[in-house]
This record gives structure tokens, sequence and C-alpha cells, in this order.
């Protein structure tokens, strides 16, 4: 039992240290790091569906209205002042757009075929 214990902390560890080489990678690359324990969506994404509504005629204060975030929200995501947003803004944002939010992230593998 105490071996499993030492051999639990000894990966936590390896997770640890490996979770700060990625991000120090992401940063040096300039990737996009998620927030936190967040399904985030990237605003690059996000930005096309809000454009085609505005271009259509909704204002801004209309779309943050009905997705019950900030005008501010909205003005930052068509700016790209953020790379990230929280996947329940998107979710708000796409909903009021009346566009079904389908997460990538939330793909199933496809199965391992196992021999026998």
């Amino acid at each position: 039992m105490k071996d499993e214990w030492q051999e639990l902390d000894q990966l936590i560890q390896l997770r640890d240290q490996m979770n700060k080489r990625i991000i120090h990678l992401r940063a040096k690359l300039r990737l996009e790091t998620p927030l936190k324990g967040h399904l985030t969506v990237r605003c690059r994404d996000l930005a096309p569906y809000i454009q085609e509504a505005l271009d259509l005629g909704m204002t801004i204060n209309v779309l943050a209205s009905k997705a019950m975030v900030s005008p501010k929200t909205i003005r930052n995501i068509m700016k790209y002042e953020y790379k990230l947003v929280y996947d329940v803004t998107a979710d708000r944002i796409l909903t009021a757009l009346g566009i079904p939010h389908v997460l990538p992230s939330i793909r199933l593998n496809e199965p391992i075929e196992v021999e026998e």
C-alpha cells in the first residue's frame, strides 16, 4: 500500500511538471491556453456568427441583451481582445442567435479494436 501512495505522489508531481512545461511552450509558441478548469471556445470561431447577425441588422446591444452578456463582451469578442471565452458565454451567444452550440471537445474517440 505504501508503494502505491509513493507511485501516486510521483505521478502527481510528474503531471504538474508536464502541465507547467505545456503552459510554457504554449506561451512560447503563442498558442491559446485554456482557462483553468473550464471548457472554452476560441473567439475566432465565434466571431463570424456574431458578424453575420450584425450584418443582418441585429445590434450589439440587442444581442447582448438576448444572450444575457455585457455588450462589452460582444465587442471584445469581435475585436479579438479575448482569445478564448468560457463555454457558457459562447453557448448564451449562440443560443441568442438561434444556433445550436456543439462542443468540439466532447467528441468521443474512435473505438479501439482489441485483439484477443
